[in-house]
């Protein structure tokens, strides 16, 4: 239904002080840290994987050279989904609007926008936990954090813990050890590096302690036999990983709580801009009402779980 006089009648009649609209300043713009963004002119984009050869076997004198051959690796396509939407107004609301508010619902549509980019995009990580409820399934059959990512040349990989752990200095002493230790799809070890570190906003100080103190920091799993540090040791995490709070992260879709996840200097989490958001108008011509819409077209998903670290936080 068109918005009209009826339902906006206050913005007919002089005399209000304030008429808060959208009055509170917007987060900023965060998914665009996370992704891979490209742009595509198709209808959906296809990444395929082609993995080497694995280690040189030694040649025997006299014995002929062993062979080997490139495999197919796994191949994910990128299907583009479009997301509009739109609103009329009377020109009687228009006309006689005395505070001119309805001027200001473009960019209120935009801030809808804006806000569901946040929350569809964020999603490839909350919902990214292999066997939560939901979770969302990459090129390979797991999601994208397992601790059996199959290896086309046989075996597993990991990119989360066999046992998941609150933000502390063991559970990230882990992290670094696991990312150390991926190899590609024929067992030759990679070069990734852990770089950003992603929370929500309950571990924020966590963060700040963990990775800025010079100090060492007194957290959970610091302390006892193993971690028996005197008042004066180094931070040996100073200055490791860069800290984002992602305001959208929150504990829906993953079984556990305080989820925290690592970006590496090198990964496969995409986005593709099919349509980047359309802003339109139009006036109908028999009824007189102004109509506006924004749409637009985008995909997301990964190619390659190396490059991203999950741990769901404690259970």
């Amino acid at each position: 239904m068109p918005t009209n006089r009826g339902v906006l009648g206050n913005l007919l009649l002089v005399g209000f002080r304030k008429i808060l609209t959208n009055t509170w300043g917007e987060k900023p713009e965060q998914w665009t840290s996370i992704y891979n963004i490209e742009t595509s002119t198709r209808a959906f984009e296809e990444d395929t994987g082609v993995v080497g050869f694995g280690m040189v076997p030694e040649k025997p004198e006299g014995s002929p050279i062993l062979y080997d051959d490139p495999a197919r690796g796994f191949t994910k396509r990128y299907t583009h989904k479009t997301y509009g939407m739109g609103y009329q107004v009377t020109w009687e609301m228009v006309r006689d609007d005395q505070y001119r508010q309805m001027n200001r619902f473009p960019s209120l549509l935009a801030r809808s926008y804006r806000h569901t980019l946040e929350e569809l995009t964020i999603r490839e990580l909350k919902d990214g936990f292999d066997g939560a409820a939901g979770a969302l399934v990459g090129p390979d059959g797991k999601s994208l954090f397992a601790t059996d990512h199959p290896l086309v040349g046989g075996g597993t990989g990991a990119n989360r813990p066999s046992t998941e752990g609150a933000l502390a200095e063991t559970t990230v002493e882990q992290m670094f050890i696991d990312i150390n230790n991926w190899t590609d799809d024929r067992g030759l070890k990679v070069s990734i590096k852990p770089q950003t570190l992603y929370i929500p906003p309950s571990l924020r100080f966590d963060a700040q302690k963990l990775f800025n103190s010079a100090l060492v920091p007194s957290l959970g799993g610091n302390t006892g036999a193993t971690y028996a540090y005197g008042p004066n040791d180094i931070n040996p995490l100073q200055g490791s990983l860069n800290i984002v709070v992602l305001d959208y992260l929150d504990d829906g879709g993953i079984g556990g709580t305080n989820p925290w996840f690592v970006k590496c200097d090198s990964h496969e989490l995409n986005f593709f801009w099919r349509t980047r958001p359309v802003f339109d108008r139009d006036n109908d011509f028999e009824t007189l009402n102004f109509k506006y819409m924004l749409y637009g077209s985008w995909s997301t998903g990964w190619s390659d779980w190396r490059g991203w670290y999950g741990n769901d936080g404690a259970a």
